[in-house]
């Protein structure tokens, strides 16, 4: 009679009450044939059914690891090749295990923005690291600046849009400002005319404003312009452009909070920025903080706390 462990040889062994492959094979085998010939427990019988549920679970094995091979949590031989399908190139001091984790995430991306994708994602990538993932609370939403139309100028985005920059910037302000505007490059023929809405030194949040062009002139080449109303001074080279449409909002913003060893970790950073990236649309923004306690992130403490990944004030948070 064969000895315990008989069936499981050569890495066939599988931990748990289950019985292995090769054991299953042959007392089907042994049952099959069992009234045909004496079983006594060491007949030729027997043995041969050893030999061949061994070999058969060693197929069964080897279909079962090649399948594996393509899935990003057990790949082992083809871990490169799989790495290389999902565009991966990964780090040199990563173990096999964290690069498994960072091909399960990926494979996860086509899922979507969900947020229940993005749980799933970053347990897969992170684990325990991983605390939750926040949006941003409506009462919690800020919108700048509060009048956009007095700031950009929100042009018809179906017409092409005028770029010229100020030739001898703006020193004083009030009401019928006179300023020489050119091209940004060649000249393409394009002027400022009157009731053209423009915003002057869009690059500058500080001076940026909206006003209207009340007259135009271009006298032996030199274009110049009066604005009605000017109540910024704007700097040498500065823009002016006839479609600026300038609003800033914190309405699609997440935050992704991790555990505090983890969200130090650049390594771990890279990765989820690689994974947000990705996964998220363009007009979201994120940012990637620890938590200082269960439920609650921050607040920022001067000599502990840093810079970048500790909320200004306390924070409360949503565990996964």
């Amino acid at each position: 009679m064969s000895h315990f462990g008989a069936y499981a040889p050569f890495g066939l062994l599988t931990f748990g009450e289950e019985e292995t492959d090769a054991g299953t094979i042959y007392r089907t085998m042994i049952g099959a044939q069992s009234e045909a010939f004496a079983i006594n427990g060491s007949s030729h019988v027997e043995c041969t059914a050893l030999a061949r549920s061994l070999m058969l679970a060693s197929i069964r094995a080897l279909l079962n690891h090649a399948n594996g091979q393509h899935h990003p949590l057990t790949t082992v031989d083809m871990l490169a090749d799989v790495e290389s399908m999902y565009g991966i190139i990964p780090v040199y001091s990563q173990s096999e295990e964290e690069r498994r984790h960072i091909l399960a995430a990926r494979e996860l991306i086509s899922q979507g923005p969900k947020r229940t994708s993005l749980n799933t994602i970053f347990q897969k990538l992170l684990g325990s690291a991983f605390v939750s993932v926040r949006a941003i609370d409506q009462s919690e939403t800020v919108i700048t600046p509060s009048t956009p139309g007095t700031v950009g100028a929100w042009a018809d985005p179906s017409r092409p849009s005028k770029v010229f920059e100020l030739t001898n910037g703006i020193a004083y302000t009030g009401t019928d400002i006179e300023f020489v505007y050119q091209h940004r490059g060649t000249d393409d023929g394009t002027r400022l005319v009157a009731n053209d809405s423009v915003c002057l030194q869009l690059e500058n949040d500080g001076l940026a404003e909206n006003v209207t062009i009340t007259s135009v002139s271009d006298a032996d080449g030199v274009l110049t312009a009066t604005a009605g109303t000017v109540l910024n001074s704007h700097d040498y080279g500065a823009s002016v452009t006839t479609y600026a449409p300038i609003i800033s909002s914190n309405q699609r913003s997440l935050i992704f909070v991790l555990t505090p060893s983890a969200a130090r970790d650049a390594q771990n950073r890279r990765d989820v920025e690689d994974i947000l990236q990705r996964t998220l649309r363009g007009i979201t923004t994120w940012s990637i903080i620890e938590s200082t306690a269960p439920t609650l992130a921050g607040p920022w403490i001067l000599g502990t706390s840093r810079i970048g990944i500790t909320p200004l004030g306390p924070t409360p948070l949503t565990t996964v």
